[in-house]
């Protein structure tokens, strides 16, 4: 079972140091798609049982914020979102490292979501870095992500998405992927993709300079 089952809206708070540890192959903390609003706010997650298929946080609640939280030694996703049409998502000021899969995972069961990442760090992905999927909108600032398995960041099929202050390095495939010419990428201002396997930016979509704001 879950370490943490969230089925309400709640704001959990921890205290400095605060941890929660995984042994078994289910996720840390989960949030139901019937919670409504969630924050969760000042943990340390682990991943005790480097055999079992974990997950830090899995949400499908149609508005999960997590902040000031370091999510490490993950064998799945260090966070994964399956919001439904018109969810939102909020990733603040966290640390997520060596994961088995995903970084973070960005998508939604139906229509659109909205998401916004700020102050990310995220370590050797064992695949993408941060992935947004699934005709979401999303703006993604102040983030680095490094040493991912594949690409650093991914964004799918009618996806739009714009970075500013964005590093993406030493990746094994693309600082950012971008397979689909129906997706937007957009560029608000010096973000960097640097020393990746395959090159900075691939795929049939473009990544469109906007300038700062």
């Amino acid at each position: 079972s879950d370490l943490v089952s969230i089925t309400r809206a709640v704001h959990i708070i921890g205290v400095p140091g605060a941890s929660l540890s995984r042994l078994a192959s289910a996720p840390v903390v989960n949030v139901s798609a019937a919670a409504g609003a969630v924050e969760v706010d000042g943990f340390i997650l682990d991943n005790l049982n480097p055999a079992a298929n974990v997950t830090g946080i899995l949400s499908a609640s149609s508005s999960i914020t997590v902040k000031n939280c370091h999510i490490r030694g993950m064998t799945a996703d260090g966070i994964r979102i399956d919001a439904p049409a018109g969810g939102k998502a909020i990733i603040e000021n966290t640390v997520i490292e060596r994961t088995g899969a995903y970084g973070l995972f960005i998508a939604n069961s139906s229509g659109s979501m909205n998401a916004m990442v700020d102050r990310l760090t995220v370590i050797a992905a064992g695949t993408v870095g941060i992935l947004v999927n699934d005709a979401g909108v999303a703006w993604i600032s102040n983030t680095t992500v490094s040493s991912s398995g594949i690409s650093g960041i991914g964004v799918g099929i009618g996806t739009i998405v714009t970075l500013q202050n964005t590093t993406s390095t030493g990746n094994s495939a693309f600082g950012l992927h971008i397979p689909s010419a129906g997706t937007s990428v957009f560029s608000a201002g010096n973000n960097s993709f640097t020393r990746n396997g395959s090159g900075p930016v691939g795929g049939a979509g473009t990544l469109t300079n906007v300038g700062s704001f």
